[in-house]
């Protein structure tokens, strides 16, 4: 663990694809590229650290302690945060689209349909 008082960075890796309007198509041509992001320290806490985030243009707190965190004291967990989000954000894919097909195969089966009116609904909602 780095002693806070030496931590002058934060760093923050994310993904953005390098994409761009065509016509009336919204393409994606170029692309995938990993963005590093530096956060300069503006003070220390014997927990954390205080740095400047340009997109909220708000002072942010990070602490030097958490297993999550939103910038780390070195590339390293930086980079290990960003493969954990985004191997995370693969599942959630994944989830989304197995429900998607699920719910397209269904479309097939009529006896899968239910049919809900709003007073079935307004019922499920005021029996809670």
């Amino acid at each position: 663990m780095t002693d806070t008082a030496q931590v002058t960075k934060l760093y923050r890796y994310e993904a953005h694809s390098r994409s761009h309007w065509v016509g009336d198509d919204y393409t994606q041509l170029d692309g995938m590229q990993i963005e590093e992001h530096i956060f300069p320290v503006r003070r220390h806490t014997p927990g954390g650290y205080w740095f400047f985030d340009p997109r909220t243009s708000k002072e942010r707190w990070v602490s030097a302690r958490a297993r999550r965190a939103f910038a780390y004291a070195t590339k390293e967990e930086a980079l290990n945060s960003f493969r954990i989000r985004n191997a995370r954000h693969i599942q959630h894919l994944k989830n989304a689209l197995d429900r998607a097909l699920i719910a397209r195969d269904a479309l097939d089966q009529p006896d899968l349909f239910k049919q809900n009116t709003a007073v079935d609904l307004l019922g499920a909602v005021t029996n809670v």
